[in-house]
């Protein structure tokens, strides 16, 4: 049995045969790392998808509710919920685009601001983490194809929603 296919729990030796294959499987792992990490650093931050939501955001000031669905992966119905939220919160705020109001664009405010920047010191702990577990060329490896995994998506979503009108 190849070596990559054995790991050894308490003492003993096990074969996880086709997983070792599996980018579902493997991916989980890295997904189960970050809410553990999460778990440890309390809840001084806010959560991976809120970040996700927030430092997007950031990056795009005045960005279309349903753009942000679409770069997230979201669905827009549980977006509009998802942007309710962090509009309760305080963290970002709903503006008319100035080009067709019937259009609503997405803005942080000060405590959204405040907010992204705690939680980017954390999940930048989070991904030195994953990079010291690996060479420095095994993790560019690794992030360039996940960022090839999720152009791909989108640009397949894209066809996808322009199809749907």
């Amino acid at each position: 049995m190849p070596e990559e296919d054995l790991v050894e729990i308490d003492g003993e030796t096990y074969a996880i045969g086709v997983l070792t294959g599996s980018l579902g499987f493997l991916t989980r792992v890295t997904q189960i790392q970050e809410r553990e990490f999460i778990r440890r650093s309390g809840r001084t931050t806010v959560s991976p998808g809120v970040y996700s939501a927030l430092a997007t955001i950031e990056t795009n000031p005045g960005i279309r509710q349903g753009a942000l669905a679409s770069l997230l992966m979201i669905k827009e119905s549980n977006m509009t919920a998802f942007v309710r939220q962090l509009t309760a919160k305080g963290m970002i705020e709903r503006r008319r685009h100035a080009g067709n109001h019937r259009v609503t664009s997405l803005w942080l405010t000060k405590k959204g601001q405040n907010s992204v920047g705690r939680a980017r010191e954390r999940m930048q702990d989070l991904d030195r983490r994953f990079a010291d577990m690996l060479s420095d060329a095994e993790y560019s490896l690794a992030i360039g194809t996940l960022q090839r995994l999720f152009k791909h998506h989108v640009k397949l979503q894209d066809v996808r929603l322009s199809r749907a009108v």
